[in-house]
């Protein structure tokens, strides 16, 4: 999702400079990959506004929301399971083949050269794998079973909210309104369906050190690890 911008002549003979949010695929590549499925900034952004005050007015709502990205998360513990058995059994199987050539070597069946080809092989697929590993291992560590916490949603809400009322400019809402959207479905009618809002680090530190808002919960970097996060990034759709 991208802004794009158009001049409307008036019936004044003055312009008008609307700006819209679009399929970025369809900004770069055309019709051929997206339509352009604009809808206009201010209108999103007005939507956006309301239903970030309709969800605050609802503790259910925002508990719900919660709820549903823990269960997303949880989701994804079970193919991580499944592909680090896959992972495991390939590197068994890499281990097996390096005993073998290693066998061959020593009994003169292949030369040092095809051994050094060979074994590098395998050491590359092996190295691939292990890369392949690491974000699974971090997925299914026994440490990772803190939640994300209700308390630093509702308040990333409360103080966006804030921050959003008390700006000084149309143009410095724009820009935290932009931050926060990531995706926007519009249906049949032309009409918001649903947006994604985005709340990762960048809109956390410009809450905090930009507007010198103080986020209630942040999850420290200890509990990031702990719930299987590095940073923090997560899609709420509202």
């Amino acid at each position: 999702m991208v802004i794009s911008r158009t001049t409307n002549k008036l019936a004044d003979g003055t312009k008008k400079r609307i700006a819209y949010y679009c399929c970025g695929a369809w900004k770069n590549k055309g019709t051929s990959v997206c339509n352009s499925n604009t809808i206009r900034v201010d209108k999103a952004n007005e939507y956006v506004f309301n239903r970030i005050s309709e969800l605050l007015s609802n503790e259910k709502m925002v508990k719900s929301i919660v709820n549903n990205i823990n269960k997303e998360r949880h989701k994804k513990i079970s193919p991580a399971k499944k592909e680090l058995e896959r992972i495991d059994k390939e590197l068994e199987k890499i281990d097996r083949k390096k005993t073998k050539l290693f066998e061959a070597y020593e009994e003169e069946i292949i030369s040092k050269e095809e051994f050094k080809e060979r074994k590098d092989e395998l050491n590359k697929r092996a190295k691939s794998l292990q890369e392949e590993k690491e974000p699974l291992l971090v997925t299914l560590s026994d440490d990772v079973s803190e939640e994300i916490p209700y308390e630093f949603i509702k308040s990333i809400l409360e103080n966006f909210s804030k921050v959003l009322t008390e700006s000084a400019t149309r143009e410095q809402q724009k820009k935290l309104l932009h931050m926060i959207i990531s995706e926007i479905t519009i249906n049949e009618a032309r009409e918001i369906d649903s947006i994604k809002l985005k709340i990762n680090d960048n809109l956390v530190d410009y809450i905090s050190k930009e507007e010198g808002v103080s986020i209630k919960g942040t999850p420290s970097s200890f509990m990031l690890r702990n719930i299987g996060m590095s940073v923090l990034n997560l899609d709420i759709a509202i």
